[in-house]
């Protein structure tokens, strides 16, 4: 009867010992599980950074365009995402301008509820 030989998941070192052991020693064990947990980690930077990086987008083409103010529909339309900024400013009457980088928005009406108009800006 002839067994395959089993090799450490992290390493690749011929492991002996139990047959359900997947990791040569307790170190490739150690580094194995550390790995996948920053690598979940950069998953979750990258989707936020994937994100900032369209909204910047997408606001860049508007101030491209004619119209300044416009619908938060068409925004969500165009894939815009609401919940990801850079940062916030706040403007001498109190309103709060949201950043994605360089470009922002102001809401005019309706933010409350996220449907309404908002007025795009450049820093």
């Amino acid at each position: 009867m002839e067994t395959e030989e089993k090799r450490c998941w992290q390493c690749s070192a011929k492991i002996e010992g139990r047959r359900d052991k997947k990791f040569c020693d307790a170190h490739c064990r150690s580094a194995y599980h550390h790995n996948l947990k920053v690598a979940k980690e950069l998953s979750v930077k990258e989707k936020i950074e994937k994100s900032l990086n369209k909204n910047r987008k997408i606001l860049k083409a508007i101030l491209n365009e004619r119209n300044k103010i416009v619908s938060s529909e068409s925004l969500k339309l165009k894939g815009f995402d609401f919940n990801y900024f850079t940062h916030c400013v706040k403007n001498k009457k109190g309103a709060e301008y949201r950043f994605c980088f360089e470009y922002g928005y102001l809401w005019l009406d309706g933010e409350g509820k996220r449907v309404g108009r908002v007025l795009v800006v450049r820093a």
